[in-house]
């Protein structure tokens, strides 16, 4: 078995960059195919288009060019000697018995030296379940002496680590110039189109690795598909800006993984995708952040024709390698003999006998840049995405694996879809804007902001499905959030969390305005797999245990009771509320909480005025406020339709609505006022209003009228149908 050593594969990947010469321009008109294989591909000296220009270099697309299948990974190459092949003859061909001795020799210079890194990687390819359970620490080679390029005829197979010592990227394009651009264009009058597809890489940018601004513009179709770097960037890395714009057709990123950032792109610098017809990721894997972009700055994407699609993407941490605890056997270091019936022995055996696989205690992830955040958009800035037809983002996923900690002072496995170290903006689509089946590990199902988010001028605004096990399911913002001028639509419906918030979680206030028909339904927050204890009550859950006459029956150990903390079954705001210019309707139904607050909780004022119908109905509670909760005053102005709160539930105080101590309601100029059918198990069925509940209805007469003797009735307040057990069946007020 011979195997190529790591020098000669990494003298030949990439070429050097003297051997192009110094062109600011190059054409593009042959499409290059590898072997996928890193031996026959080091020898492709014309595969990858290196650049030396300082001012960088353009490369003119041709018709439709695909680079392909090229590889610098570093896999076994098993190469059968003279002997191995006259042995198996002797012995009737059996494959097994051809394989009695794999190293027979103790010379150890029949092609190269046996070193540490050959004895692991002969235990990788023979024992790949227990990959990386040796530690090199702690072998010693045992030999000394240089590399021979002669060949001992006494040895049946060679073998010699192959080890990426110096990673590299950019398989199809490389430049290692700073300042110098790398752009790719093409003829406005007859474009050509670019894939890029099943490079892997060892290093940085498996396909495109680029050391100043990257740049694309007026190409018929961009395509990276199926690239792997074994860091950052799986398809393409740059230190500079990346500048995608005017593509006739699509940009498409499809199955791009990489083991760092960026499951598609690296971009140091601004990101920017503008003047497309569609663009899309789908099925790209980040091994730290970024399922599909990671940008270390801003990103922004505009002015896209048609749609905007990120799909399946993950940034998805995943488990350490075990390590061993103690050396490898002596016998394995120190002798270069393996029979077959060793390795058939090791090979079923449940535990390696090389070394024994120790219990990892990784030490926890400290930065929010590693730590599993942004299933498919990671920006350590500002989002914006604007002007265009649909946006889609769909079961995209943010998650750590469960033997790994992220420190507690760090944001991790947050922003299922999206996570902005800064603010979010998207704004201006015609179509409809969805975020759906997305989910994260801790906050943010659908959206994670560290800054204000703002969604306006959205025609459809759907968010459904979203799911997090932490706070908020669909969008969690530790700013303010504001959803604005929808024409249409804007619907949450379906999300969940763990903690609070089921569809919106916002730490500072929440804004919707100039909205037309605004419905949240069947969201839902706390962890309703685990036994809940009341948040007044201390006494753990009773668990009952099955016995049997030979074990005499003992306490079974109380599953860890779940305080009910989760707060808000739709929207969760730490500032206030404020709702103003709806014309349709705005309905919280059948959403619920293990806590206050089944429809809404609000920490401080909910203010809702100029708008039609405002509706909590259904909605459930597990302590106060089955439909809404308000930690300050409530101030209804200026409403027509029915102001309605129906059929909602509350384990403790206000079926309908419940205010915090010393909090008043106050209604002015409401066409119609109802509580109906809400239920309390203690006080207010239908609402729980500890200070004043003022009730106003205005009458301005016209220019030169005369005031009424009495003022006439403008609007209705009905309470019916409501239950409390204990006191105000309809309203109680202390």
């Amino acid at each position: 078995m011979k195997w190529l050593p790591a020098t000669a594969v990494f003298a030949a990947v990439l070429p050097a960059l003297t051997a192009f010469g110094d062109p600011a321009s190059v054409e593009i008109s042959t499409s290059h195919t590898g072997s996928g294989d890193p031996t026959s591909d080091a020898a492709l000296t014309g595969f990858t288009q290196s650049s030396t220009e300082t001012d960088g270099t353009t490369y003119t697309i041709v018709g439709d060019i695909t680079f392909s299948t090229f590889t610098n990974i570093p896999v076994p190459v098993v190469t059968p000697d003279a002997n191995d092949s006259s042995s198996n003859s002797s012995k009737g061909g059996s494959s097994s018995s051809g394989a009695t001795s794999l190293i027979r020799s103790s010379n150890l210079h029949s092609d190269f030296d046996f070193t540490k890194d050959s004895v692991l990687d002969l235990y990788h390819l023979f024992f790949p379940s227990a990959s990386n359970t040796l530690n090199p620490a702690l072998l010693s080679s045992s030999s000394s002496g240089g590399s021979s390029s002669s060949s001992s005829s006494s040895s049946s197979g060679s073998a010699s680590a192959v080890v990426a010592a110096d990673p590299k990227g950019g398989a199809a394009f490389y430049s290692n110039e700073a300042n110098g651009t790398l752009t790719f264009t093409t003829d406005s009058g007859n474009p050509g189109s670019l894939t890029l597809q099943n490079l892997k890489m060892t290093g940085d940018g498996a396909a495109i690795y680029s050391k100043g601004p990257l740049v694309f513009t007026g190409l018929k179709n961009l395509t990276f598909t199926g690239n792997e770097s074994q860091k950052s960037g799986g398809a393409a890395y740059t230190e500079g800006a990346l500048t995608t714009q005017a593509i006739v057709e699509a940009v498409t990123f499809t199955g791009n993984t990489s083991a760092g950032q960026g499951g598609a792109i690296y971009v140091k610098e601004a990101t920017l995708f503008n003047a497309l017809d569609s663009l899309k990721f789908e099925k790209n894997t980040s091994g730290q952040a970024g399922g599909g972009i990671y940008t270390e700055s801003t990103l922004t994407i505009s002015n896209i024709t048609k749609s905007i699609e990120f799909i399946s993407n993950k940034a998805s941490v995943p488990a350490p390698a075990p390590e061993p605890t103690s050396p490898a056997p002596s016998s394995l270091i120190n002798s270069t003999t393996i029979d077959t019936s060793t390795l058939q022995t090791r090979a079923a055996s449940a535990t390696p006998a090389v070394a024994p696989v120790a219990a990892v205690t990784p030490t926890p992830i400290s930065t929010q840049e590693t730590a599993g955040n942004g299933g498919a958009i990671y920006a350590k800035q500002g989002i914006s995405i604007s002007t265009f037809k649909d946006l889609t983002f769909k079961s995209n996923s943010a998650s750590v694996d469960a033997t790994l900690t992220v420190d507690s002072s760090t944001i991790g496995e947050s922003g299922g879809a999206i996570f902005a170290a800064d603010s979010i903006q998207i704004q201006q689509c015609t179509g409809t804007t969805l975020f759906s089946g997305n989910t994260a590990n801790k906050s943010g199902g659908g959206i994670y902001a560290v800054g204000q988010v703002t969604l306006e001028d959205i025609a459809n605004l759907k968010m459904t499905n979203n799911t997090c096990k932490g706070e908020g399911g669909a969008i969690y913002t530790k700013k303010a959030l504001t959803i604005n001028n929808g024409a249409i639509l804007t619907t949450f419906s379906g999300n969940t969390s763990t903690d609070n918030g089921g569809a919106i979680f916002a730490v500072g206030g929440i804004t919707l305005s100039d909205l037309v028909e605004v419905r949240f339904s069947k969201n839902k927050t706390g962890n309703y797999s685990a036994p809940i204890t009341k948040a007044a009550s201390n006494t753990a859950p009773v668990v009952s245990s099955s016995t049997t006459a030979a074990s005499p029956a003992v306490p079974a150990a109380a599953a860890a009771p779940v305080t009910n903390a989760a707060k808000g079954g739709a929207l969760y705001s730490t500032e206030g509320l404020t709702v103003s210019g709806i014309t349709s309707i705005l309905s919280f139904e059948n959403n619920e909480c293990q806590n206050q607050g089944g429809g809404a909780y609000v920490t401080k004022t909910f203010q809702c005025s100029d708008s039609h119908r405002l509706q909590f109905t259904s909605n459930k509670a597990a302590d106060e406020g089955g439909g809404l909760y308000c930690g300050d005053d409530v101030t209804l102005t200026n409403l027509t339709g029915k102001t309605l709160f129906q059929e909602n539930s509350s384990e403790k105080h206000g079926g309908g609505l419940s205010l915090a101590s010393g909090k008043s309601l106050t209604m002015t100029s409401l066409e119609s006022f109802c509580l109906n059918a809400n239920t309390a198990k203690e006080n207010g069925g239908g609402a729980n209003v500890p200070e004043n509940i003022v009730l106003t209805f205005t009458y301005t007469p016209t220019p030169n009228e005369p005031a009424p003797v009495q003022q006439p009735v403008y609007g209705e307040a009905l309470v019916t149908g409501n239950t409390a057990t204990k006191s105000g069946g309809g309203i109680y007020s202390s």
